[in-house]
């Protein structure tokens, strides 16, 4: 999974490093820039991305001149390699993100000059190995993302050093094997996201030491199948949002034992089929927001038992049809918000059942085909929100 905000980006055209000549031109892609070159690039470069990823060198006095471009990202991804003294010099960039996601390795004196860097994201997803040291001192890094989704495996010494990472997410979600002692060092972790979204397997007592992690959010969502016991175990975690959205299915005993997570938000997405047993226990859930958009249908069973859930907020986003038997019943849900922007047509039966909805709101903002006997029956309730309404 990314987690990304977004920006708007210019892409450089190719630029070749003429000898003797100070001029970017688009000729063809460039491996290296001079001081000079950079110095003219940023001066005429408008946008917030200064994209120079075909970049294969770079040396601490071109560093220098990139970092007084006035954007929010360098993007510098195709180096491959980096010294310590043009990481300090690339540090004094003033912008949000820098990338370098073409290195495979750090040395503890370029890690520690990195952390220099006061911006808001450091992006190193080309690491596929940390030591120690180097990971003591990338956690030194103040901003508030620190990506290294590279990373394919971690020891518990290494994980413990991350692990004083003070920033909000610690993004490591190329991770596909977890054991219970790197978990427990994990969750030491004083972020607020904890991102192990590459993980396809879990045993009971791994997940009981993620739980440990004294954050907001854990994001799990590699997970395809959990038991209820490692189930039980992940609901354990005290943070708001818990994320298990690489789930396709759940059974009755996994779903009972979800429902004890005791934050604010579930989320579910990956599910594509839910039957009703599974569907009454995932209802006892008591926290603000579950999300299931990842349901593409819904027989009226199912439909009633998650009409009985607890949450304030229910999201059905993947549902593109229904019909007014399921209609009749999903109306009955009594939370503030229910969403279903999925759906993009109605028959007249099924818009007059959702017309008797019993919650706060609900959301029907992808109807693009409706009846004039079905909008009227939507528009004769004041809180049902769909297009030309």
């Amino acid at each position: 999974m990314r987690h990304a905000t977004w920006v708007m980006v210019t892409v450089l055209p190719a630029l070749c490093g003429c000898a003797g000549s100070n001029e970017p031109t688009n000729k063809a892609a460039t491996k290296s820039l001079t001081p000079a070159q950079a110095e003219l690039l940023i001066g005429e470069h408008r946008g917030d991305e200064l994209d120079l990823s075909a970049l294969a060198r770079l040396d601490a006095a071109t560093a220098q001149a990139l970092a007084a471009f006035k954007g929010q990202r360098l993007d510098l991804s195709g180096l491959a390699g980096l010294d310590a003294e043009t990481a300090g010099a690339l540090a004094e960039f003033a912008g949000q993100e820098i990338w370098l996601n073409g290195l495979t390795r750090l040395d503890p004196a370029t890690a520690g000059n990195l952390a220099e860097f006061g911006g808001d994201w450091l992006q190193l997803d080309g690491l596929d190995a940390l030591d120690g040291a180097t990971a003591k001192a990338l956690a030194r890094f103040k901003g508030g993302r620190l990506d290294l989704t590279g990373l394919t495996t971690l020891d518990a010494a290494t994980a413990r050093e991350l692990a004083d990472f003070e920033g909000d997410w610690l993004l490591l979600d190329g991770l596909t094997t977890l054991d219970a002692a790197t978990a427990r060092a994990l969750a030491e972790s004083k972020g607020k996201l904890l991102a192990l979204d590459g993980v396809r397997m879990l045993d009971a007592d791994t997940a009981r030491a993620l739980a440990g992690f004294p954050g907001d959010a854990l994001d799990l969502s590699g997970l395809t199948k959990i038991d209820a016991a490692t189930a039980r175990a992940i609901a354990r975690f005290t943070g708001k949002s818990l994320h298990l959205n690489g789930l396709t299915a759940i059974d009755a005993d996994t779903a009972r034992a979800l429902a004890e997570f005791a934050g604010m938000v579930l989320r579910l997405n990956g599910l594509t089929a839910l039957d009703a047993t599974a569907a009454r226990e995932l209802a006892e859930f008591k926290g603000d927001i579950m999300l299931l958009n990842g349901l593409t249908m819904l027989d009226a069973d199912t439909a009633a038992a998650l009409a009985g859930c607890k949450v304030g907020q229910l999201y059905l986003s993947g549902l593109t049809a229904l019909d007014a038997d399921t209609a009749k019943v999903l109306a009955n849900f009594k939370g503030r918000h229910l969403y279903l922007p999925g759906l993009t047509t109605l028959d007249a039966e099924a818009a007059r059942a959702l017309a008797e909805f019993k919650g706060g709101n609900l959301y029907l903002s992808g109807l693009t085909t409706l009846h004039p006997e079905a909008a009227a029956a939507l528009r004769a309730h004041p809180a049902v929100e769909f297009p030309g309404r």
